[in-house]
Parts: C-alpha cells; structure tokens; sequence
C-alpha cells in the first residue's frame, strides 16, 4: 500500500528525492533491493545532501553483498556531518560481515569458490528470487554438527 502511495506522489511530483528515499525503503522491506538502491541513487541525484538517501543506497548495496560500495555511500554520510545512528549501526555490520568472510576464506577453502559463484550471479545480474543460497562447511556431513555451520549456499530445489 505505501509503495503505490509513493509510486503516485511520485507520478505527481517526479523532482521530490524524499519520494523516492521513501519508496526505496518500502522496497528494501520488500527484498526489492536493485530498485530500492535505483530509487536510492535518484533521491541522492535530486538532493545530494539528504543523508537518508545515501542510507539507503547504503542500506540496498549492504543486501546484495556489495560492501564496497554500502561503506562508500555510508562515508558520504559522515561527510555531510550529520549524526545517524541507524548508519553507524550498518556500518558496524558491514565491517562485521567483512571480517566473517574474510575468516571463512581462511578457513574454508571452498567459501571462496563460493563467493566467486555468488559474486559472478551478482555480476552479471542474474537473479532468481526462488533460489535461496547457503553455504555448508567443508566438515558438514548432514547431522548437526557440534561447529557453527555457516548457511551460505544451498539451492533448493
């Protein structure tokens, strides 16, 4: 109901960059995280001080893994001297996920061939929404296992 809401407001008033930051949102509550970030990046574009807008460009590239970029948009944020909790927090989290993965690159060899099949989908936009990836550690044999087991790649079939 919100993002026909903002959809039209939109339709009305195409140059307002808090319609589409609120429209980004709605999408990222949706899993909807390339037209929530296309909605986030026209809000930067039309106002390129409004730190909302780069929260949730943030907030989008940090969903579909890109960390590079959610850190970027979340420096912008800090550049326009503004005090957002809500991205402080996000970047605690990116951080937090980087050092996971850097640990289970180290630990598991095949994570990595992981994150390159993962990066590779994302690359080349290749997305099924019905597809739920995990990974399993090189240790898990289909019992529960007394290790943490990290669920990253399974396609479900």
């Amino acid at each position: 109901m919100a993002l026909e809401r903002y959809s039209e407001a939109i339709n009305y008033d195409n140059n307002n960059h808090i319609y589409y930051s609120n429209r980004s949102a709605c999408l990222l509550n949706l899993g909807e995280f390339q037209l929530a970030l296309d909605d986030a990046l026209v809000s930067i574009t039309l106002n390129s001080d409004y730190s909302r807008g780069y929260f949730r460009a943030a907030s989008a590239y940090f969903e579909m893994r890109n960390y590079s970029e959610a850190l970027s948009m979340l420096d912008k944020i800090e550049s326009l001297k503004t005090n957002d909790n809500e991205a402080i927090e996000l970047r605690k989290s990116i951080l937090s996920k980087q050092c996971e993965i850097e640990e289970l690159n180290n630990k598991y060899p095949s994570y990595k061939n992981f994150n390159i099949f993962f990066n590779w989908l994302d690359n080349n936009d290749v997305h099924y929404p019905k597809i739920e990836l995990k990974y399993f550690s090189d240790d898990y044999r289909g019992i529960i296992s007394k290790n943490k087991i990290f669920v990253c790649l399974y396609i479900l079939k």
